[in-house]
Formats: structure tokens, C-alpha cells, sequence
């Protein structure tokens, strides 16, 4: 059994590293004063920043107003359990190993199909999402928490964060 635990440790080790280094990057980009791409291709996303410090950006799903916080360091974008049925979703396949943060237990997740999301009326299509109980986190947004948007989906759409303008800019789905 050590060799698999210290494959999990490695592995979990790895993950962080490559969070920190990925708000190294956005931190860096930042404070070299490098701005966003304004012009056609990107889309700007507006920001709010929670009382306990998360970034909360507003995205439609299937018609419905649905309040995400932005997790750079978490492996997959998350629908909240509790919000399945207000948001018109069908869980699927139980994905293996679940779900783990940094500090917290292991939580079980699965599958959803997402048909899109829409982000300031730009849809981006078929994402990769997980559901699972976010109870945990629930505080981070006071307009309630319907999932978090994570670091594929941030990298995928090369995402840039600028705290001072309290925006998002993604790149526009193709």
C-alpha cells in the first residue's frame, strides 16, 4: 500500500504546484500592467468578490440565473448538487475517486450532462462538468452557490483575471 499513497500524494502535490504556478502567471500578467484582449475574440465577464474573499460570476443554464464561484485551483468544474433540479440537469456515472481539496475529505462525484453555458449571453457548449454536495462551501456566494467553474475550463478559454476592473476575459468559444 505505500507505493499507491505515495502515487496519491505525488499526484495531489502536482495538482497544487500546478495551481500555484497558474496564479503566479495571472498575478504576473497583472502586475506587468498586460491587459486583457478588449477586441473581437474575448469576452469580458464581470466579477463580484464574496465576504469570504471568492470570485462569483453570473452564467445562465437552460434559461435559468445560476451564481458560480471561480476555483483556479480546482480539477473540475462543479454543479452543486442541491441545485440539479432548479437548473434542469440529469446526473450521470458516478466518477471514480471522487473529488478531493486541499484540507478537506474526499467527496463522491458524478457526471452531469451539460448541454452549455452561457456567460454574458455567449453560450459555450457541451463543458465538462461534475456535480457533487457543495454544502462545504455555500457561504462563498451570498446569492446562492449553483457550482464552481474550474481550472479546465479556465485554461481552455484562456482565461485572464483582473482584479482591479473585476473582470474575467475568456476567450470566445469557436
Amino acid at each position: 500500500m505505500p507505493g499507491k499513497i505515495d502515487t496519491q500524494v505525488r499526484g495531489e502535490n502536482m495538482r497544487n504546484m500546478l495551481g500555484t504556478l497558474l496564479f503566479i502567471l495571472v498575478s504576473c500578467a497583472a502586475a506587468s500592467g498586460a491587459e486583457p484582449d478588449s477586441g473581437k475574440g474575448r469576452l469580458s465577464v464581470p466579477f463580484s468578490i464574496s465576504r469570504t474573499g471568492h470570485i462569483v460570476i453570473k452564467a445562465d443554464i437552460k434559461g435559468k440565473d445560476a451564481y458560480f464561484v471561480v476555483d483556479t485551483a480546482a480539477g473540475a468544474s462543479v454543479i452543486n448538487q442541491k441545485s440539479i433540479r432548479y437548473l434542469g440537469l440529469k446526473p450521470g456515472a458516478t466518477v471514480r475517486g471522487g473529488a478531493k481539496g486541499l484540507g478537506t475529505s474526499s467527496h463522491a462525484t458524478r457526471q452531469i450532462a451539460m448541454p452549455g453555458i452561457t456567460i454574458q449571453k455567449v453560450e459555450y457548449k457541451n463543458p465538462y462538468f461534475v456535480t457533487m454536495d457543495l454544502s462545504h462551501a455555500e457561504q462563498a456566494s451570498e446569492k446562492g452557490l449553483h457550482g464552481l467553474i474550474g481550472s479546465p475550463f479556465l485554461q481552455k478559454h484562456g482565461a485572464i483575471i483582473n482584479y482591479e476592473q473585476k473582470t474575467i476575459s475568456l476567450r470566445l468559444p469557436k
